[in-house]
């Protein structure tokens, strides 16, 4: 049987590998949005971002939390242009991927590990 703290790294592990996949959801809809993502798609794009936003914080990933939190504040005010928001991605992939390297995900295909 596990220790909460082997459960508690197991949930962290999993956050990261399901984080990579909605980084690379966000950013091929920006990419696909001409200025910002519109209609289904801001909606799902906002969630996406709200949702990292928060369970960073739950699962001990404050950069992580605070560079979503910067996606979803600047697609929220309407201010931000598509290539500042495909910046913040940026930044938060790598907040992502900074937390990948606690778990030896580097370069590890979602699910495979």
């Amino acid at each position: 049987m596990l220790s909460r703290q082997d459960r508690f790294l197991e949930l962290q592990r999993r956050f990261v590998l399901e984080a990579r996949d909605s980084v690379r959801d966000l950013r091929r809809m920006a990419e696909a949005a001409a200025e910002l993502p519109v209609g289904p798609d801001a909606a799902r794009f906002r969630k996406l971002a709200h949702d990292l936003r928060g369970a960073g914080g739950a699962f001990g990933f404050p950069d992580v939390s605070a560079r979503a939190a910067a996606v979803e504040d600047g697609f929220a005010s309407g201010k931000c242009g598509k290539q500042d928001l495909l910046a913040s991605i940026d930044l938060l992939d790598r907040a992502i991927e900074d937390a990948a390297k606690r778990f030896d995900l580097d370069g590890a295909a979602p699910g495979t590990r």
